[in-house]
């Protein structure tokens, strides 16, 4: 029994000696691994999170026990082969580094169904689409009148019911007509339709009875409220643009003049400025460039003008001066200015984003990053470094994502600048854009050739009309819940508690 005693003594020393360093090496991140010559190396980690939750985890063809989200520790430095499964979802897969004592941050990868789960919204065959107040609100057009608009309203919960309920289509569809039954309006032919960033207003030009009318929309009210301002124009203007914190003034470009009308008042502010070759309005404020190469800023009165560029020149270089300019203060110290070839210029070196082709962009206000698109590409350009005192300065560099793209027409961001939905002819796709390992880019599903879709961050629904029917339709790309409340770098959710989350590597 003594010596049995003994025996057993010593095999609990020998494997407290061995395995205790072994237990206190992990907790701190280091392993024992005979690939590498040191054997003994410091580890990283892998923490990653899928929309939906609850899918498998592979790495390097083992199987991980825990679903998504998860973090898989103690990695040795190296590429891994990760994979991620649930059922009726595409899997995902692509190769990621780990490096020592480093995350490599995975955050809520979007999965994509098998098969989308498309909700049917109304049983009409619709031409296209036009987004109003970034996806809140859109406009559906069956026609040339403009009785033949409906509004869509975009909410966060259960679409409020509009219209009598359909054979075959959910109840609850937020369509309400642009204009009341009894309008005289509403045989007007639409000649164009005018909106503005992040506003919900929309100034219609249109024919009615052999004349030509300009009706203002103002879509937040149920049913939406129109006026007559077609007395105000004096002549149909080059340029129109209003202030979405200030919508009753509506700003009038006529070759080089500016003008103002106050919709509240019915008052016409004629030259307002003079000389103008672009202008843009932000917070009440009138931007604009001039013939003689300055770039100002004035109030909505034209006066208190300060210059921010007495000579544009150096910055942008000889500007050809029939061409017009677009200008968009995105926010206080991000300005970029389309002109009409598709020249992108903005108030950061290199100044010329591109020299031509360029047909629209989308911002993320929260990261403060532009996508900008041509038919073939699409740039990205991060506007997140801190600026400078002076309004035109720092540097910014763009990336250009590998689309080989045929005709790209739109682009939303998704999941607070994770993603990049774009439309290319009738294809939809989805690209990575913040991520570890070379971005995935995948097809999401066919629509209506020549007709736009619509991306609403109020529910994280797509809108379109279907390629065959011309029906309106949805699909779920991001939860919505998950727009709000799905964990960033610094913590994530761990049951009752929180647990801190390592910094990303570069």
């Amino acid at each position: 029994m003594m010596l049995l005693r003994r025996i057993l003594f010593i095999l609990f020393c020998l494997a407290y000696v061995i395995f205790c360093p072994l237990i206190i090496l992990n907790t701190l991140g280091i392993v024992i691994s005979p690939q590498h010559r040191q054997n003994i190396v410091k580890t990283g980690l892998v923490y990653l999170s899928t929309l939906p939750p609850g899918a498998r985890v592979y790495l390097s063809r083992y199987r991980y026990p825990q679903k998504t989200p998860t973090m898989i520790r103690n990695l040795p430095p190296g590429q891994y082969s990760l994979k991620v499964e649930l059922k009726n979802y595409r899997p995902w897969q692509k190769i990621v580094s780990v490096e020592k004592e480093k995350a490599t941050v995975l955050e809520n990868i979007i999965l994509i169904p098998e098969r989308w789960d498309a909700r049917l919204l109304d049983l009409r065959a619709f031409e296209t689409l036009l987004p109003v107040a970034n996806g809140s609100l859109f406009l559906i057009r069956q026609g040339p009148l403009l009785k033949d608009c409906t509004i869509f309203r975009a909410t966060s919960g259960k679409p409020e019911p509009a219209m009598p309920p359909q054979a075959g289509v959910p109840d609850g569809t937020a369509l309400i007509p642009l204009t009341v039954s009894h309008s005289p309006y509403g045989d007007a032919k639409i000649l164009s339709l005018v909106t503005a960033r992040d506003s919900s207003c929309l100034l219609a030009h249109a024919v009615y009875k052999g004349q030509e009318h300009f009706l203002w929309f103002d879509l937040k009210p149920k049913p939406p409220v129109m006026r007559d301002v077609s007395n105000l124009f004096l002549q149909k203007p080059d340029g129109i643009s209003w202030d979405p914190e200030d919508p009753q003034n509506i700003f009038l470009s006529e070759g080089s003049i500016l003008h103002r009308l106050d919709i509240s008042t019915s008052a016409v502010f004629p030259k307002l400025a003079e000389g103008i070759r672009g202008f843009g309005l932000f917070r009440q404020r009138i931007y604009a460039l001039t013939e003689n190469n300055e770039f100002i800023k004035m109030d909505f009165e034209g006066t208190a003008q300060d210059i921010i560029l007495r000579d544009t020149r150096p910055v942008f270089g000889d500007i050809e001066k029939d061409v017009r300019f677009d200008i968009h203060v995105l926010a206080d110290d991000v300005i970029v200015m389309l002109g009409e070839k598709g020249e992108l210029l903005s108030n950061r070196l290199p100044y010329r984003l591109e020299e031509t082709g360029v047909r629209g962009f989308a911002f993320d206000a929260p990261t403060k990053r532009l996508a900008f698109w041509t038919d073939r590409k699409i740039g990205l350009v991060e506007f997140s470094r801190p600026s400078a005192e002076k309004l035109f300065d720092k540097e910014l560099w763009v990336t250009w994502l590998e689309i080989n793209g045929k005709n790209i027409e739109q682009a939303f961001w998704v999941n607070r600048g994770d993603y990049l939905l774009y439309r290319d002819q009738d294809k939809i796709f989805l690209r990575e854009i913040k991520t570890s390992g070379a971005p995935l880019t995948q097809e999401l599903l066919t629509v209506k050739r020549n007709s736009a879709v619509v991306f609403s961050e109020t529910n994280g629904r797509l809108y379109y009309l279907d390629d065959r029917d011309h029906t309106l339709m949805s699909i779920q790309l991001v939860p919505p819940y998950e727009l709000f409340s799905f964990p960033r770098s610094g913590e994530k959710n761990h049951g009752a508690g929180t647990e801190p989350l390592p910094e990303e590597g570069p």
